[in-house]
């Protein structure tokens, strides 16, 4: 059976390529005008504040214009531990294989099923907002669950009866591209979030 392939061009001029290892964003960008981006991310590949520069050089031969900037949300094994591979290289590597340069590129990895991809999008006063979101299913919570609360296990602890309160790993990658630049305040109101 082939891969599930989805690609969706979205209000913000954004295009998102789907399939079953990964979500692949690709920011608009023109030879004409090229455009720089911000973003804000706790993503492992050029995560934190990061500008994007439209005349971002890049050494690589691909199809891909060499300033074009791009999010991935890369899939990996449910039984990834996150470190090994070491996670900067793993995307770096994701990266070459799609032909993009990493340079330009926020990196995200999930255990999610690429099937709970989901988008949405709205727009109001002249300014677009995307969503893409992934996320995993196998940890999710309900709303006004009880809060969960964690304990540091030593090796030679024996104690298993606190079994149900270990952390297990899952994630909802959250993408919001917003087509018109965020203003000082609003730039703080997205730390918060």
């Amino acid at each position: 059976m082939a891969p599930k392939k989805i690609i969706e061009k979205l209000s913000t001029g954004i295009t998102v390529h789907v399939n079953d290892e990964r979500v692949r964003i690709d920011l608009p960008s023109s030879p004409t005008t090229p455009t720089s981006y911000e973003s804000i991310s706790s993503a492992i590949l050029n995560g934190g504040c990061h500008t994007f520069p439209s005349s971002s050089p890049t050494t690589t031969t691909t199809t891909v214009p060499s300033t074009q900037q791009h999010v991935i949300n890369y899939k990996v094994p449910a039984t990834y531990d996150g470190v090994t591979p070491k996670p900067h290289g793993l995307l770096t590597n994701f990266c070459h294989k799609e032909s993009i340069h990493p340079n330009n590129t926020v990196g995200l990895l999930t255990a999610a099923s690429m099937e709970t991809f989901s988008t949405s999008s709205r727009g109001a006063r002249g300014v677009n907002v995307d969503v893409i979101v992934t996320a995993g299913l196998s940890n999710s919570r309900s709303s006004g669950a009880d809060a969960d609360y964690f304990t540091i296990v030593c090796e030679d602890d024996d104690d298993d009866d606190d079994d149900d309160h270990k952390m297990t790993p899952g994630t909802i990658n959250t993408i919001i591209v917003v087509d018109t630049p965020l203003s000082p305040e609003a730039r703080v109101e997205a730390y918060a979030i």
